[in-house]
């Protein structure tokens, strides 16, 4: 009984478990510049479970699964723009902010689609005075109207801009669509800042897979029975046809720009283009051919969408008995005319990778369409090439990895060239001995790139880099590889070796270091050389490093906000080439470097 009594006095003494301490957030969210208050935005705090230790569950999984999180309910600012989060564990969290007329962005964002910075919490410590800066979005709008500057209905618009892969090729990305009221006036809003194209109306699908993409696209249907279609063309703002000559329209942060108006024209003239194929092994004209007209735009038809619509169009312009062709429903402006023609000994399935299948012959001219038809176009077919080469190590350096954990590829120059292409030539993984074959090579122009396997070579062996490429004696590493029939030459591949790197902070004009922003490695000079492109991101103390560069001179630039490959535009580099920071590198090199950041336009 005594002992009874000991166990419970001793329970009632001791002191209770702990709980652990809460803590909150609390914060504004204001327009940049002017600090006026942004209210009704969404604020989404997520638990990453990083950067300190979360609360031990109270009821873990059955079956060793992920420990759940607790949900945390989204904060809306008020008329202020100030929020709160409150009963927060200490840990490491996630903050996305939305709202109506402005750009979304994960809190510490400094490039799109950067996660931004995390918010680590410690417990018993409030976060506050938290300023979050939300960038506006803009808005365009205008009128549609005929020749007579009356209003066009129903009319669709389409705004596009180009975008770059990791290849540095240019597309067209649509970002956003728009129909014409009965007054002919359209509105588009909540775009994000940038440069546009702008295109109303509907182009007729004709021969080209790129305007084909669009019609695809915008649509042509309408909904109301009062309605009575007028036949139409198409035009890019502020009303030509040819894409090359549009007007670029500059969106910046909050512009509100309602005067963007196109003039197009019903039912517009179009031409056709003659001609006629002949087969370069023969010299007759093969049995079966597709031909095709592609708009020479640059960013026009690049990548797979474009290739599906070139397969799956009717393609009955072709006459096996004449040999000629005629394509029809062109706008004035410069066309590749491509044509493809498959051994009819061979299958006909498709090459993988954008590599013609065996058997494939193919054939390119530019066109000049302006106010007539087009004659006498003659379009000569070549089989695709094989090129053999040989992998080895300059000098007497040995390579960290052997030739067959290498890669090598030749990408396309330009991808409209080639019927069906898909911007890559082929890819060729050497033998032992460092020999190699490329297959069914089409006739065009490429650059060769080299890849290792997890892209550097054995640990502490340095990084295999591209030293030189040599087709026939002839330098293709610094100029185009040129495959103009199926006897392409002998390909030598020169790999060398380099330990050196560079490494660095990131400022602002504060000389603070800036967190998870994206560092890019250019060439100064060879900048259609790819491979020399290099990206890291900076670290939350603004450090970076890029390992394994090979030898040459480099500026590295680092841009608030940009873009996914938007390094790759010619134009960016002309604005930012005087606030990259040069460096000089030789095969071990150790560079410690500060890198200004580039602030996005509007920042203060």
């Amino acid at each position: 009984m005594k002992r009874w009594i000991l166990v419970a006095l001793v329970a009632l003494t001791s002191p209770a478990p702990q709980q652990p301490l809460k803590v909150r957030i609390e914060g504004v969210v204001v327009r940049p510049g002017t600090g006026e208050p942004v209210p009704r935005a969404r604020l989404t705090l997520t638990s990453t479970g990083r950067g300190g230790p979360l609360p031990a569950p109270t009821n873990l999984p059955q079956r060793g699964g992920v420990i759940p999180q607790k949900t945390i309910a989204p904060a809306v600012t008020d008329d202020l723009g100030r929020f709160s989060f409150q009963d927060l564990d200490e840990g490491s969290y996630t903050l996305q902010i939305l709202a109506n007329g402005y750009v979304s962005q994960n809190y510490g964002q400094r490039f799109a689609g950067g996660s931004g910075t995390p918010i680590v919490l410690t417990a018993g410590q409030d976060l506050k005075n938290l300023s979050v800066t939300l960038t506006p979005a803009g808005n365009i709008g205008g009128r549609v109207v005929d020749r007579l500057d009356q209003p066009l209905v129903n009319v669709p618009l389409r705004l596009m801009r180009y975008s770059y892969d990791a290849q540095g090729q240019r597309s067209w990305q649509a970002v956003g669509s728009a129909t014409t009221n009965d007054r002919g006036e359209y509105r588009i809003y909540w775009i994000t800042p940038g440069r546009y194209i702008l295109m109303a109306g509907i182009p007729g699908i004709g021969a080209s897979p790129f305007l084909a993409l669009i019609t695809l696209a915008v649509g042509s249907d309408t909904t109301n029975n009062n309605d009575v279609p007028v036949p139409m063309g198409y035009a890019f703002y502020p009303g030509v046809s040819d894409i090359g000559a549009a007007q670029i329209i500059d969106l910046k942060p909050g512009a509100d720009i309602d005067s963007a108006n196109i003039t197009l024209t019903t039912r517009p003239p179009t031409y056709r283009i003659r001609g006629r194929v002949i087969d370069s092994r023969t010299g007759q004209p093969p049995a079966l051919a597709r031909v095709i007209a592609t708009p020479r735009v640059l960013g026009g038809p690049s990548n797979s969408p474009m290739d599906r619509i070139a397969s799956e169009l009717p393609l009955n312009n072709y006459n096996s008995s004449t040999g000629t062709f005629e394509i029809r429903d062109l706008l004035p402006g410069s066309y590749a005319v491509a044509v493809a023609v498959q051994d009819p000994r061979t299958p006909s399935t498709a090459g993988r990778g954008g590599v013609p299948p065996p058997g494939l012959s193919t054939g390119t001219i530019v066109v000049g369409v302006s106010d007539t038809d087009v004659e006498g176009v003659v379009v000569t077919v070549v089989p695709a090439a094989t090129l053999a080469g040989r992998l080895r190590a300059e000098g007497s350096q040995q390579l960290p990895v052997t030739p067959d954990r290498t890669r090598l590829q030749l990408i396309s120059r330009d991808p409209a060239a080639v019927l069906g292409a898909s911007g890559a030539g082929g890819a060729a993984t050497p033998s032992a001995d460092g020999t190699f074959r490329f297959a069914n090579i089409a006739v065009g122009e490429y650059r060769v790139v080299l890849q290792t396997a997890g892209g550097r070579g054995g640990a502490g062996g340095g990084a295999v880099y591209l030293k030189e490429a040599r087709l026939d004696g002839a330098d293709v590493l610094n100029t185009a590889l040129r495959i103009s029939g199926s006897a392409a030459g002998t390909l030598e591949i020169v790999a060398g070796v380099t330990n050196a790197q560079i490494s660095g902070i990131v400022s602002d004009r504060r000389a603070q270091p800036v967190a998870v922003a994206q560092v890019v490695l250019i060439p100064d000079r060879a900048r259609d050389r790819i491979d020399l492109y290099k990206t890291a991101t900076a670290d939350d103390r603004g450090r970076f490093s890029f390992p394994g560069i090979p030898p040459g001179d480099y500026k590295v630039f680092s841009w608030e906000f940009a873009e996914p490959f938007s390094w790759f535009d010619p134009e960016l580099l002309a604005q930012s080439e005087t606030k990259g920071t040069a460096v000089h590198v030789t095969d071990t090199s150790s560079e410690m470097i500060e890198v200004k950041l580039i602030p996005k336009e509007g920042s203060q």
